[in-house]
């Protein structure tokens, strides 16, 4: 049977894994195109990164260079974390 200070360690672990995650999302849009994305307008899910409230001219620049930011994304992680950016 678990303690219960084992079963909290180990959602703790999954939140702080999607966190890291969202902040690399975060720096490689910083570095490649110059743009600042708040972490709470980034989520993860199944593969898909989801970047809310941005405007017209961000989505067109990053639907551009969609290829080159998921490669940047993807390069150093140990398992690929996404496959797509809407």
């Amino acid at each position: 049977m678990f303690n219960i200070s084992q079963f909290l360690g180990r959602i703790r672990n999954i939140q702080t894994k999607g966190a890291v995650q969202r902040l690399i999302i975060r720096d490689v849009l910083q570095q490649k195109l110059g743009m600042t994305v708040p972490i709470e307008h980034i989520t993860l899910k199944s593969l898909t990164i989801t970047l809310k409230n941005l405007s017209s001219s961000s989505k067109s620049l990053i639907y551009i260079k969609k290829q080159i930011l998921l490669d940047e994304i993807n390069k150093n992680q140990e398992t690929i974390i996404a496959k797509d950016i809407k």
